[in-house]
């Protein structure tokens, strides 16, 4: 790491680090622990800052304190008063009402307290007025009118949308209906909640359209447009705020992800949309109201990647500021010039680190939220003040992460077999910067997402840091690198896709970096079906395999009664995107890994979650008992309370420790 970054003055003693022994390894717990340290957010005002911190029992707990209560010798900001705190729960997904409340929820994949996971609480920034507002209490009814409750804990069907930035002591919350054949959402609904009376109110007078299931507001937290899903159809319902009426404004078929998609609305109430372009990669447009298409030149556009993320908006200033996106790394688009000069002034210090700066109302806040990451350093926080050009470190997320023992990570773009552009990103182990090496190829989930990011990641660092070099292939059908990779997917698991994972390792070899006698394949959910698959169709380059919550069987995913899968995706997305379960038969039978399993003969490491709903738990329990007929060298764990991945630190824990121990086994020996 460039040394730069640890002489800035006052920063120095704060980031100064141990010595390291020789041979020293990074602990598991350093890579797989909740953070001590996480996602610090700043009040409207800026003079305050909430942010979740680790407390005794490894949970996360809320603090607060006042950004201008700092140690003027050593930089570094006081301890936050602790203002939320659970033994058996962690907070999380703090928002700021106004400057002097908040609201929080809560997550665990096992409850024992008498606080359900997902509740919502509203509390001041001093601890007092903690206030309940809606419980996730499945056994918790309305009243059987089914009438609105408007003074009391609202039920499990309710949800924080938002909150609207105009000083009251209001949120909007989501009021979702569902189906009674699945868990899908088939309708929304916005309401006002003040969250110390909890009085609930209609955000508009009209009644909503039907099927609408999400929202994008306007800032003052109105209604803009209604995105309704049906049968297939996607529409856009457009709501008037002078005449109070609803029109429909465009219609799609759901997945065939043409047209454009709203993305927000600025302080003129100026609609911004994404569409692809004619090179096949999505920009940011403009909405023209009069003529009801898109302005023909983009706002917004990023070479070699989709242009989408979240807007930098000063609700004091009314102002939109910026677009915080994702290219190979995190970045943000400044429009403004003052912020624009900020982030200029920022980069020249901190010159070895990806470096995002977030604010409440940004051209009035006494301070800027500065985090600064890069591909061996987890996040570190500072505040920065722009009137005497002074930095306060917070802290760092993963303080027992040392920068010096991380592998560096590489973004290259390699050719599939057929002449496709295929993103990857590389991680190599610290001082290997020369292969061949022993290899994993770890599979991203989804699979019809973006996989991976520059930055700092626990899994690819953890084996990086015992001597593997890691491919991340963002493969066909992978999302943000434009239209031609993702719909190159359709319908090709097993296929095209797989084929994609062999030619990232087949490259990784032609150019020295792996040794093709010892390459691993691993993955969760999609990428644990692509490691049984990468096992079965190419024994010939995995010598071995970990994978977690994997999909087995693509019947499974029709079939399973207890999977979360929605209707709509089984009826309309599934069969386009996956395999028709009738028409593929005979598709989805060869490239079933639990129709295959008797062809799996390398070692192979399994584990699910005894309450996955995504991936139930009949796809582990269903391959072992195939592939054990005739692979003895098959584990397989089962870890109870978790679901679709891993929630519990004891569960990480025990999960990396069997996969060190795997490939400490099964890879690293020479052949």
């Amino acid at each position: 790491m460039n040394t730069k970054l640890f002489l800035m003055g006052s920063l120095l003693a704060t980031l100064t680090l141990p010595a390291v022994a020789e041979g020293e390894l990074p602990k598991i717990e350093a890579f797989f622990s909740n953070p001590r340290l996480d996602q610090p957010v700043l009040s409207p005002s800026g003079r305050h800052l909430a942010v979740r911190v680790r407390n005794q029992n490894g949970r996360m707990a809320l603090g607060v304190f006042d950004t201008d209560n700092f140690n003027k010798k050593s930089g570094a900001v006081l301890r936050p008063v602790v203002i939320a705190t659970y033994a058996n729960l962690d907070v999380s997904n703090v928002h700021w009402v106004n400057d002097d409340r908040l609201s929080y929820d809560f997550e665990d994949s096992k409850d024992d307290t008498n606080i359900i996971p997902g509740s919502v609480f509203a509390v001041n920034r001093d601890g007092s007025q903690r206030t309940q507002l809606m419980s996730k209490d499945y056994k918790y009814k309305q009243d059987a009118t089914g009438s609105r409750i408007r003074d009391s804990v609202l039920p499990w069907d309710y949800d924080y949308y938002q909150s609207l930035h105009d000083g009251s002591d209001d949120i909007i919350v989501e009021k979702n209906t569902y189906s009674g054949r699945d868990y899908s959402v088939t309708a929304s609904r916005l309401y006002r909640l003040n969250t110390k009376t909890r009085a609930l109110t209609d955000v508009v007078e009209a009644g909503f359209p039907a099927n609408i299931v999400s929202w994008v507001l306007d800032t003052d937290g109105i209604p803009a447009l209604g995105v309704a899903r049906d049968k297939g159809v996607t529409t856009y319902h457009r709501y008037d705020k002078a005449g109070k009426t609803w029109s429909k404004l465009a219609e799609f078929k759901t997945y065939s992800f043409s047209g454009y998609r709203p993305e927000f609305v600025d302080f003129d109430g100026k609609l911004y949309t994404s569409q692809s372009g004619k090179d096949g990669f999505a920009a940011l447009y403009r909405f023209l109201d009069k003529s009801a298409a898109l302005e023909e030149a983009p706002w917004m556009k990023v070479a070699g990647f989709d242009a989408a993320g979240s807007p930098m908006l000063d609700h004091k200033a009314r102002q939109l500021l910026g677009i915080e996106y994702q290219a190979d790394a995190y970045s943000t688009y400044w429009r403004h010039p003052t912020m624009k000069a900020m982030q200029e002034r920022i980069d020249a210090k901190l010159t070895s680190t990806s470096n995002t700066l977030s604010c409440g109302d940004c051209l009035s806040s006494p301070v800027v939220l500065v985090t600064a990451r890069s591909d061996k350093q987890p996040a570190v926080f500072f505040l920065y003040r722009p009137a005497t050009d002074e930095y306060f470190q917070l802290g760092r997320q993963y303080p027992d992460i040392d920068a010096r023992l991380m592998g560096s990570r590489d973004f290259v773009r390699f050719a599939a077999r057929d002449g496709l552009s295929i993103p990857m990103y590389i991680t190599k182990p610290a001082g290997q910067e020369k292969g061949p090496l022993p290899t994993v190829v770890l599979v991203h989930g989804g699979p019809y997402v973006r996989g991976s990011s520059w930055e700092w990641e626990a899994e690819a660092q953890f084996l990086a840091s015992r001597g593997y070099l890691v491919l991340q292939p963002e493969f066909r059908g992978s999302t943000g690198y434009g239209s031609a990779l993702f719909k190159a997917g359709w319908k090709q698991w097993g296929q095209a896709m797989q084929d994609d994972l062999a030619d990232a390792a087949k490259w990784a070899v032609a150019q020295g970096l792996a040794d093709n006698k010892r390459i691993a394949i691993a993955g969760a959910s999609y990428g644990g079906y692509a490691t049984l698959m990468g096992m079965i169709k190419h024994p010939d380059i995995y010598r071995c395999g970990f994978e977690w919550v994997g999909v087995s069987d693509i019947n499974l995913m029709y079939d399973d009664s207890w999977s979360d899968a929605t209707n709509n995706w089984l009826k309309y997305a599934m069969p386009e995107m996956v395999a028709d379960q009738k028409r593929d038969a005979a598709l989805i039978k060869e490239y079933s890994p639990l129709e295959q399993a008797h062809r799996l003969k390398q070692p192979l490491l399994m584990a699910y979650g005894e309450d996955d709903r995504r991936v139930p738990l009949s796809h582990g329990a269903k391959f072992h008992d195939a592939v054990k007929a005739h692979n003895a060298q098959v584990d397989y764990v089962v870890y109870s309370g978790e679901g679709h991945g891993w929630y519990l630190e004891k569960t990480r824990f025990d999960f990396w420790r069997k996969v060190e121990s795997f490939l400490e086994r099964n890879l690293k020996p020479a052949p």
